[in-house]
């Protein structure tokens, strides 16, 4: 057997009665002090945090519509005069681009990630935009695609009727806000 057979009461100590209260070391004083510090910088850090998230969700930044920001990107696009320079296929590249994003923030289409016979076969049936649109816009993105991706050299004539052909596709399918 580890322990003895007589219990601890019997070994004549006795109950003792409530000890007084421990004084707390000098050291101590230093931890509560630093503990006490660390609680407010985390309390001020997240009370910080909050009211400039707050403030962040009452700012509202008026979008532009699709429209406007295609012509500034059109206009972005003639200013840099890529034709002149001899990029003529980042200029078809570029313009076709706008076009598509256009297309995608106005009428929510997916042009961006598809191919241009994709684009033009989910349009078949689409009630969006006119035959009329639909023909100019077959048109355009294949004028684009054979400058991008068949190597063909087009002129300045056929460059500023591409530009002309984007810019009033634009203009002619822009949201028309009515003011009631």
């Amino acid at each position: 057997m580890l322990f003895p057979a007589k219990s601890f009461a019997q070994e004549g100590e006795g109950l003792h009665g409530v000890k007084p209260p421990v004084a707390l070391p000098s050291e101590f004083v230093f931890l509560w002090i630093a503990l006490g510090i660390i609680t407010a910088v985390v309390l001020a850090y997240f009370l910080v945090r909050f009211f400039i998230q707050r403030a962040k969700k009452k700012v509202v930044v008026p979008t532009l519509p699709p429209h406007v920001i295609a012509l500034q990107r059109l206009e972005g696009l003639r200013a840099q005069n890529l034709p002149a320079a001899g990029k003529i296929k980042e200029y078809y590249s570029i313009l076709s681009d706008i076009v598509r994003r256009y297309l995608e923030d106005r009428f929510a289409l997916r042009a961006p990630e598809m191919t241009t016979e994709e684009f033009l076969f989910s349009l078949r049936y689409s009630t969006q935009l006119t035959s009329v649109h639909k023909g100019s816009l077959k048109d355009f993105l294949e004028s684009c695609d054979l400058v991008k991706f068949a190597k063909y050299r087009s002129t300045v004539d056929e460059m500023e009727y591409s530009f002309l052909l984007a810019k009033k596709l634009i203009e002619e399918t822009k949201l028309v806000e009515s003011h009631v």
